[in-house]
């Protein structure tokens, strides 16, 4: 956040993977709950829902501060 001035990093993964999911929430990063298809994955495949979760310069700083 520091390094490059950011407001919001995000992040994304397959519905599937259960360990990305599980760094992202340790990181502190929250579910937006704005599942999408990624269009760079064929239709019927089971990678085909992602999960996008974001985390705020302020929550990402709360959280260093308590850490």
């Amino acid at each position: 956040f520091d390094n490059l001035n950011l407001d919001e990093v995000l992040s994304f993964t397959s519905m599937l993977n259960k360990p990305s999911i599980s760094v992202m929430t340790r990181l502190g990063m929250r579910n937006t709950e704005n599942n999408f298809q990624h269009p760079s994955v064929p239709d019927g495949n089971p990678l085909k829902e992602h999960v996008l979760f974001s985390i705020g310069n302020e929550e990402w700083q709360d959280q260093s501060q308590r850490n």
